[in-house]
């Protein structure tokens, strides 16, 4: 018995997530076009439906979605994370990750209930995706995002790079397929691109904790470098806070430091002091990044160990898989952000047509 089609790919794109959308529909119907003029195919493009998304004074939020949506394969899109819309006031962003998620658990009821054949979420961040374990006294929240998810509706959720790969077993017990996508394809290629030979430039990939040891190594199996690591204590009674950080290697010529997120940037600021201790002759300090997160003071913190490129640290490859205010992209000489809307785009429609997304994760 042949499978159902899932129906015309509708993209719903949350406020927090509209740039990001707007990116990915873009590759889609790019991809679209060229399976048209290959295949002889006659799929649709794709276009971001009309709808509004209101935040009432008491922090409650509502999507109204302005098109008919029946049948349809619906993706909704959201970064959680986004720094944009900006308080102009403030200058922060206007809506915190909790109005994000509970503007995604909005607009995904608003599919659902309008009667969309099949809703797939896009969200590169996810809620509580780092409370995957209990210290003290806390509870494990990463199962109540899934179940969040579930109830309003999802039936497959797409991440980049998630913080503890075993959230996914989560959602499939909740019967929501999951994608989780890599943002190390790009970014090599971004590396290879600007820096040509890594090896030859004596660079070394160094993971700064246990946790981002195999990414690291990944990365310095792909680009033919010297894998190296580093250990850091943590507090467990205070967000956000690392004590230390040792070298557990050698550390020699220019670093190329691996990470999924950059939250304050309090790892990496200590991993950098105690390079500097050292004698080993580090030239300079390059990071990988998927999700740069850059919360509290983490920018001007690493602008004063940019220092206007005397500083040890030279650049922070990031995705935009946060959205951050395009003047801070354009006018921040250490920060680079790389594209991985294609990488959703090819997953949206080999999701749709029932096609392979391993081949995305190689």
């Amino acid at each position: 018995m042949p499978m159902k089609d899932r129906g015309e790919i509708c993209v719903l794109a949350c406020d927090g997530g509209k740039s990001f959308a707007e990116k990915i529909v873009k590759n889609l119907n790019g991809i679209i076009e060229k399976e048209n003029t290959e295949h002889g195919s006659k799929r649709s493009l794709v276009e971001i439906v009309k709808s509004g998304e209101s935040h009432f004074s008491n922090g409650e939020v509502k999507t109204v979605v302005d098109t008919s949506i029946r049948g349809k394969h619906v993706f909704v899109v959201q970064d959680i994370a986004s720094k944009v819309p900006q308080d102009a006031a403030t200058g922060k962003p206007r809506y915190s990750i909790n109005d994000n998620h509970n503007a995604l658990l909005s607009a995904i009821a608003a599919a659902y209930q309008n009667d969309a054949d099949y809703v797939s979420v896009v969200c590169p961040s996810l809620l509580w995706d780092r409370q995957d374990k209990r210290f003290k006294r806390e509870g494990i929240l990463t199962n109540i995002t899934a179940a969040s998810l579930k109830a309003a509706g999802t039936r497959r959720i797409i991440t980049i790079d998630i913080h503890a790969e075993a959230v996914a077993g989560i959602y499939y017990t909740l019967d929501i397929k999951y994608e989780g996508l890599y943002a190390s394809a790009p970014i090599i290629k971004y590396l290879k691109d600007t820096y040509g030979n890594l090896k030859e430039l004596n660079f070394c990939s160094l993971a700064l904790d246990a946790g981002g040891a195999g990414r690291a190594m990944y990365y310095a199996q792909r680009v033919g470098i010297p894998f190296k690591s580093a250990g850091k204590e943590r507090d467990h009674d205070k967000t956000n806070k690392v004590d230390g950080a040792e070298m557990l290697d050698v550390v020699t010529g220019n670093v190329l430091v691996v990470e999924d997120m950059i939250d304050t940037a309090g790892t990496l600021i200590r991993s950098l002091e105690s390079l500097k201790t050292k004698t080993w002759g580090v030239q300079g300090v390059y990071v990988a990044c998927t999700k740069p997160y850059f919360n509290g003071e983490a920018v001007k913190k690493l602008d004063v160990l940019y220092d206007n490129g005397k500083g040890m640290l030279k650049a922070i490859i990031g995705t935009n898989a946060v959205t951050l205010p395009k003047e801070f992209v354009e006018s921040s000489p250490w920060y680079k952000e790389v594209d991985v809307s294609q990488l959703f785009a090819r997953a949206i429609y080999e999701i749709n047509t029932r096609g392979s997304v391993s081949k995305l994760k190689e």
